[in-house]
């Protein structure tokens, strides 16, 4: 989490989604580091998200984030209102062409808005996640329109980052 979040380059007053919220724990991260700016936690399972919104019941509370349950292809926001969008260990990047998923977040980043997607390490099998994850996520995220697409593999974590044209 720390090393996905570290990547995303955050300014204080950004726009952030975050698809597939989890736990809450990148959710706080990126909080901490938004000072104006907001963030929007996107996951399909009301597990989850009733898990974000109580673990970060503060942050709400202050509305620097809201808590969302849906998917990804139904997410109601206006068009180019995100400066980020960014996801950690989300299957659906890879394991589909993810074209529905993919031009949502065409549609709701801003021109030069960046896409994160990001994967933890297996360690020594690294080398397997490019081949594995991360060549297909740059594959589908170039076939959806996106430009700058770069795969960074490093020890913390892989992902794929792209720019909004």
């Amino acid at each position: 989490m720390h090393w996905a979040v570290g990547v995303l380059g955050l300014r204080a007053d950004a726009r952030v989604l975050e698809v597939g919220g989890g736990s809450g724990a990148s959710a706080r991260l990126v909080c901490e580091l938004l000072t104006t700016g907001h963030l929007l936690a996107l996951d399909r399972s009301a597990a989850a998200t009733a898990r974000i919104s109580s673990t970060c019941a503060d942050l709400v509370e202050a509305g620097r984030l809201t808590v969302v349950t849906g998917e990804l292809a139904g997410l109601d926001v206006p068009s180019g209102s995100l400066d980020v969008a960014f996801s950690v260990d989300v299957n659906t990047f890879w394991t589909s062409d993810a074209a529905r998923d993919l031009a949502v977040l065409r549609r709701v980043l801003a021109p030069q808005g960046l896409l994160a997607a990001c994967y933890g390490t297996d360690g020594p099998q690294s080398s397997r996640l490019r081949e594995r994850i991360l060549d297909p996520v740059a594959a589908n995220v170039r076939r959806a329109g996106f430009v700058d697409v770069e795969q960074r593999l490093e020890d913390d974590g892989g992902g794929v980052m792209a720019r909004n044209p």
